[in-house]
């Protein structure tokens, strides 16, 4: 029932923040009415020969002379998501262009900011520019830097959440430190979309351990419109530097609630952050560009919340998929990964509710038999010996037998099992069959009466106990039978005494099981068969696999319940499905918090706030 499941990928991907209209390589802009790419006049960026800062082989990049303008700096290669969270750097160099000005009036040794660009990169007009001239105008130096020069960008934003691009900023950070005009203690960090997430988690001290430079650290950030619905490993330990968030209530590709949350988290740790919200702004809220292409097509999983595993990725958080987390681990503690990679498979989770469904009626009847165990000393008290009473009740049963049974084999043994264990039952059971009947009575019975009577009525009943129409004859099919489960118990069981009386009885009585009971065993095992049969021949299996466990007096293999031997496949469909998403950075199975569609809308009046905002921020975290 639970072996073999079929599995359909559930791979998805989170904030895709590339803009089609913002799609061109530095130095290039879209024409609006062919939309080919096509150069920019007079640009003098990064598209024409770069600036490479000095270098040796065993020594770090440096700025000594006091390069300006167009500058390249050494960086790592494309990471996907998981080596960028746990440190592993592919082997390379990846080359970053990035554009070094000062500002007119500045002072001998001056501020920096570093500036991370969006999904959609540099292009002409980009806001970037002007929000770096609008931090020059104030007496800090900018570093515009290029992250989509990196080969397979922007498309790997998919696949890194565009996470990488702080290692670029840590990189340039190093560079800029370097420089004779630079304060490198007074070095910064603003991004926005993408570069926001980037900016946003270069505070956490995990990252900054795993890949800043030792010794330096950026003084300040601002992160423009991040998406922050991410919860990382050690997220909360975070930078003691000010750090500031802005966006819109109505951004449809950075959902600022969890945005707030963890401001508001990090506050309460005494850290220096905060978040300002503006109403009824949307994404790119600070980019007048952006009329030109009001939408940036999707699915984009803006409201989707997402969860950081141990070598496995991201992993979307919903309550569905902790619910079958917690499920899980409460049968199949050993299994934590397992369990976490298969938390949003569908197929799963509709599995494990059957398998939860018989834990607790395996709990229960567990504690019920530990219940009739304590008191089997005292039942004494409950049945009373009624040498009358008992040969009323045999006689009764007989003739019932005799009447309501008749030409049933195992109805006559369960009557005189019946009648030879009467005194085993309370006086209430007896009488309750005598005045309504064998079958009747368990709806007529008190709870105590009726449990005494289904007990015995259960031991009597053992012994694969089915109706005559159902038992299929087949000497060459026992036969086969037999030697597939005598083979089956010397391979699975190994020297388990018991094991081998289980299997003598079942092949001993192979002709009290249907034939489609029989042919399951053969074809799937012994154990696994009880996943596949159903109904009248599970039940044909699960008597005479009782009766001889009963008969072998062992326990082990013969005394698992059904949840146990159900456990077993459930536990190798677990297994598989881990496997088949081994290597999926990112797993999802509910897209109902996407946006096919996300608005973008400039805001003059957020504009102009945050403009203030900014500066003032810079002004006071570097002394201006």
């Amino acid at each position: 029932m639970l072996l073999f499941l079929r599995f359909a990928p559930v791979m998805f991907v989170m904030l895709v923040t590339s803009i089609v209209w913002a799609g061109c390589p530095v130095g290039q802009k879209e024409n609006d009415r062919t939309g080919e790419c096509t150069s920019i006049p007079g640009w003098t960026g990064a598209s024409q020969s770069l600036s490479t800062a000095s270098t040796s082989d065993d020594g770090p990049q440096s700025l000594a002379a006091g390069q300006t303008g167009n500058i390249s700096f050494q960086s790592i290669p494309l990471l996907t998501l998981n080596q960028f969270l746990s440190g592993k750097t592919p082997p390379g160099v990846q080359v970053i262009p990035g554009d070094l000005t000062l500002p007119r009036d500045g002072a001998d040794r001056m501020p920096v900011v570093i500036l991370l660009h969006g999904g959609g990169g540099l292009y002409d007009g980009n806001t970037i520019y002007d929000w770096a001239s609008k931090l020059r105008s104030i007496g800090i130096a900018t570093f515009v830097v290029n992250s989509n020069a990196r080969s397979g960008c922007p498309k790997c934003y998919s696949q890194n959440e565009g996470l990488p691009n702080m290692i670029d900023a840590f990189q340039a950070m190093a560079l800029l430190s370097t420089h004779p005009r630079i304060d490198p203690d007074r070095i910064g960090l603003m991004g926005f979309s993408v570069g926001g997430i980037a900016t946003l988690y270069a505070t956490v001290k995990r990252f900054q351990r795993m890949w800043a430079p030792e010794g330096l650290e950026l003084a300040a950030y601002v992160s423009f419109y991040p998406g922050c619905n991410y919860t990382f490993n050690e997220e909360e330990q975070v930078t003691d530097r000010p750090v500031r968030i802005l966006m819109g209530d109505k951004d449809q590709l950075g959902w600022s609630v969890p945005c707030e949350n963890y401001v508001n988290r990090l506050r309460k740790a005494g850290k220096d952050f905060e978040i300002t919200i503006f109403p009824g702004a949307h994404h790119a809220f600070d980019r007048p560009e952006a009329s030109r292409k009001p939408y940036s097509t999707g699915p984009h999983p803006t409201y989707c919340l997402w969860q950081e595993e141990k070598d496995i990725g991201l992993i979307q958080v919903t309550e569905a998929s902790e619910a079958f987390y917690a499920g899980c681990l409460s049968i199949l503690p050993e299994r934590a990964r397992e369990c976490r990679q298969s938390s949003t498979s569908s197929e799963m989770n509709e599995a494990l509710v059957t398998m939860l469904e018989l834990y607790e009626t395996d709990k229960k009847t567990k504690a019920q038999n530990e219940t009739d165990d304590s008191g089997s000393a005292q039942s004494v008290d409950v049945s009373q010996s009624d040498p009358a009473l008992d040969k009323e009740f045999a006689e009764f049963v007989a003739r019932y037998v005799s009447k309501f049974w008749q030409g049933w084999g195992p109805g006559k043994k369960i009557g005189e099992c019946l009648g030879e264990n009467a005194a085993s039952m309370t006086t209430g059971a007896k009488k309750g069959v005598i005045k309504y009947g064998l079958e009747e009575a368990f709806e007529k019975l008190s709870d105590e009466d009726v449990a005494s009577f289904d007990k015995l009525f259960g031991l009597c009943e053992k012994g694969g106990v089915k109706k005559k129409n159902l038992i299929q004859s087949d000497p060459a099919l026992d036969k086969e039978f037999g030697e597939f489960v005598m083979a089956y118990v010397s391979e699975q069981w190994g020297d388990w005494a018991p094991g081998k009386k289980i299997g003598q009885c079942l092949s001993q009585n192979a002709e009290s099981m249907t034939t489609k009971a029989k042919k399951s065993v053969i074809q799937h095992g012994l154990e696994e068969a009880f996943d596949k049969l159903k109904e009248q021949d599970l039940e044909s299996l699960s008597n005479m696999y009782a009766a001889c466990e009963q008969d072998s007096g062992g326990a082990g293999a013969g005394d698992k319940t059904e949840f146990e031997m159900m456990l077993e496949g459930f536990e190798r469909a677990l297994v598989e499905s881990a496997e088949y998403f081994e290597g999926v950075e990112k797993l999802m199975g509910d897209t109902s918090c996407e946006v096919k569609r996300a608005k973008l809308l400039y805001d003059r009046k957020a504009h102009q706030q945050s403009i203030q905002e900014v500066k003032a921020f810079f002004k006071a975290a570097f002394n201006l």
